[in-house]
Order: structure tokens, then C-alpha cells, then sequence
């Protein structure tokens, strides 16, 4: 090109125009199953107006307590809600003085062990994530998550768990999928705080 030309601009190629993709954060399969499960067990309605749907799973629905172990078991509580809920959790044991004969005998009740129920903000898939060692000499257990959404009113979610003692294990052992499911199922209805969430009980 003679003086005066104008130099050509390069185009940019497609590669320059694309920005470089920033990686997205894979959550853990473990939160990823849960967060499966709990969708597929379908958000309730709001238990008052204003407030968050929410769910709750454990996992493992099944802990060894302290007579079988005394190293007990790592639990884990999920709760589904809308994205930035607050939420608060809670676990409690019972003992019951046969659990082959029914879980109405309840002979005592107390906090889990190990258990911190603090205050946790909801990620933008809407999880929340609540560890515990499960150390006890109780038979079952229910855990709940309550939240609530921009300093609105609350909603909480249950969820049931067995303990396997020796006393238990054959019993607890001979149960099928169903008879486990039927077996949460009533100490969610019997135990549940009024007003919580509760369907359809999850297994491993």
C-alpha cells in the first residue's frame, strides 16, 4: 500500500472472540443424588404464605448406634429450598422399649450428639448441607430443616432415620425395601414437628 493507506484491520478470529469458559464448580455426587432424590420426592407447598417450599433427605437411612459401634456413623442432612433461604437444622433421637413391636413406646428422647444445627445460607441450587457423627444408644431419629426467605416466615421439612442397636439388628436386617420405607414412613407421621414437610420417606 502506497503512503497515506489506511493499514487493514485484522478480524478477529473466532478463537480470539470467545471468551475463555470459566469452569462451573461440580457439587459432590453424594449432594448431587440427594438433590435428585429430594426433587423427585417433590417440594410441598408452602406451609404459610410468603414461605419457601422445603424438603429434607438423610443419608444413610440407616445408622449403627453405639452398641454395634463406638465409632458411630457420618450422617448427612440435605435440605432442597428457594436459592439464599437461611436455614437452621436439628436432629433428635428416641428410644423405644421394642422397635419390632411398634414405635409408640418411646421410653426416651434427646438432641443428637455432634450435631450443629447453625444457620446456612441455601446455594444457588437451593441446597443445604448438615453433617453429624451419629453416636447413640437410641432406636430411631428424625432430623428437620427450617428455613425462611428474606426475613419471612418459616418452613420446615422432616426427615426419619433408623438406628441399629444389637438388640435390633436381626429385625432391622429382615426388612425388605418396602417394609423400611412403611417403617420411616410412621415415625415421620408420629414424630414430625405439626406443620412440616414429610413425604414419601427415602432409602440408600
Amino acid at each position: 500500500p502506497g503512503p497515506g493507506t489506511p493499514r487493514p484491520t485484522a478480524t478477529p478470529t473466532q478463537e480470539e472472540d470467545t471468551p475463555t469458559p470459566t469452569p462451573v464448580p461440580i457439587a459432590p455426587h453424594s449432594a448431587l443424588r440427594a438433590k435428585k432424590r429430594l426433587t423427585e420426592r417433590t417440594l410441598a407447598e408452602p406451609a404459610s404464605s410468603g414461605a419457601p417450599p422445603v424438603a429434607a433427605c438423610v443419608q444413610p437411612s440407616i445408622a449403627q448406634g453405639s452398641t454395634v459401634t463406638a465409632n458411630g456413623t457420618l450422617m448427612t442432612l440435605y435440605g432442597l429450598t428457594a436459592p439464599g433461604a437461611i436455614c437452621t437444622a436439628g436432629a433428635t433421637d428416641y428410644a423405644v422399649s421394642n422397635l419390632a413391636a411398634g414405635i409408640g413406646g418411646v421410653v426416651s428422647s434427646s438432641a443428637s450428639q455432634n450435631f450443629d444445627g447453625s444457620s446456612q445460607t441455601a446455594s444457588s441450587a437451593g441446597l443445604t448441607k448438615f453433617l453429624w457423627d451419629e453416636v447413640s444408644a437410641g432406636d430411631f431419629g428424625i432430623a428437620t430443616v427450617t428455613c425462611s426467605l428474606d426475613n419471612g416466615p418459616p418452613a420446615t421439612a422432616c426427615a426419619a432415620f433408623v438406628i441399629e442397636q444389637t438388640k435390633t439388628s436381626n429385625y432391622i436386617g429382615g426388612l425388605s425395601t418396602q417394609q423400611l420405607v412403611s417403617l420411616l414412613s410412621r415415625i415421620e407421621r408420629r414424630y414430625c414437628p405439626v406443620g412440616s414437610q414429610y413425604l414419601a420417606p427415602l432409602t440408600p
